[in-house]
């Protein structure tokens, strides 16, 4: 059952990951390569989380594990609604584009 959560997180991330770098180029007005810096940082945070936590899943029960990594994604994904900047309605970006 863990893996199927897994497989289902990653799936929808990879949906979401393409529009994310749309967004944040057209709608928030970042510069191309700040927004693979953005990604870059999000993918080698990946990483070090991974490998700490799969040597706290050695130590401890995958089943305490499980809600606070859903939390602390839960708690990430609310942080980025709380951003700044350029207005949020599509006809008043930068660029006037979609």
């Amino acid at each position: 059952m863990v893996v199927v959560g897994g497989a289902i997180s990653a799936l929808g991330s990879g949906f979401v990951m393409p529009y994310g770098s749309i967004y944040l180029h057209v709608v928030r007005g970042l510069a191309i390569p700040v927004v693979g810096a953005i990604l870059s940082l999000s993918a080698l945070s990946s990483l070090v989380v991974a490998t700490v936590g799969g040597t706290l899943v050695d130590r401890a029960s995958p089943k305490a594990l499980i809600p606070a990594g859903l939390g602390a994604q839960t708690a990430g994904f609310g942080y980025l609604g709380l951003g700044t900047g350029h207005h949020q309605h599509p006809t008043k970006t930068r660029t006037g584009v979609l």
